[in-house]
């Protein structure tokens, strides 16, 4: 799987934690909705907490969607 798109109104951490096996065996692009009260940068750090070795950053939002690519690809 190339691309994680995740539109679940508030329980977004949840469900990623809930995919984490499917996020650690291939590292894909996480495209989460945010609500207003969401801070990206925190689901970020999140995210690099979850899996340090794909090195995960918040690369951009259009509309209340943000864009986390895994920046070391070669893993």
């Amino acid at each position: 799987m190339s691309v994680l798109q995740l539109d679940v109104e508030g329980y977004e951490w949840p469900a990623i934690e809930g995919a984490a096996a499917t996020i650690h065996a291939g590292h894909p692009l996480i495209v989460l909705e945010t609500l207003a009260a969401q801070d990206p940068k925190e689901v970020e750090a999140k995210l690099q907490e979850l899996c340090p070795e794909a090195g995960y950053t918040l690369i951009g939002m259009m509309e209340r969607n943000a864009f986390y690519k895994p920046v070391k690809l070669g893993v």
